[in-house]
């Protein structure tokens, strides 16, 4: 048996419009499993864990969580770090990554930046994920990239509070 829903406006009603492309993704292929979380020193000067590390091993792919141009992508110490900035004016920082791409290099969502490579404090056991936020300087949690809107319920306002009319 096949249901057909009819509108009178002849468009399908919201529930039943295909949702846009995401914006934002995970930049491993599978479950994100987090091995350190996001924590930020207060002040910014201390010593603190500014990104996330995720579960991942070497020559695993490592894709654009968002769209963007590639700002950085070169050797730093013992490691490959890429940067990619994005047109909100956040930049998402990947680490260690063998790149596949250079400065200047636009990718869309998805694109693979490079694959997981050796150094750093995981040393290549995980993906250390950063996300700075638009004003150059405050770490934020990349994971909150992957969460969905928070909705806040405001009350209807009625009016001011009163007696009722009898």
């Amino acid at each position: 048996m096949v249901a057909v829903l009819l509108t009178a406006s002849g468009s399908l009603p919201p529930a039943l419009v295909p949702a846009p492309p995401p914006s934002w993704r995970a930049p491993l292929a599978g479950p994100v499993v987090v091995l350190a979380g996001f924590d930020a020193p207060d002040p910014d000067w201390l010593p603190g864990h500014r990104g996330v590390d995720l579960m991942a091993f070497p020559g695993e792919p490592v894709m654009a969580a968002g769209e963007g141009t590639v700002t950085y992508a070169a050797r730093v110490v013992d490691r490959g770090v890429l940067v990619v900035g994005h047109p909100d004016g956040r930049t998402t920082t990947y680490e260690p990554v063998e790149a596949e791409v250079r400065a200047g290099d636009e990718v869309a969502v998805g694109d693979r930046l490079g694959v997981l490579g050796r150094g750093g404090h995981c040393n290549g056991v995980c993906l250390h994920w950063g996300l700075v936020a638009a004003d150059g300087v405050t770490y934020q949690d990349p994971l909150a990239l992957l969460r969905p809107p928070h909705a806040v319920l405001l009350p209807l306002d009625r009016g001011a509070p009163g007696p009722s009319p009898t």
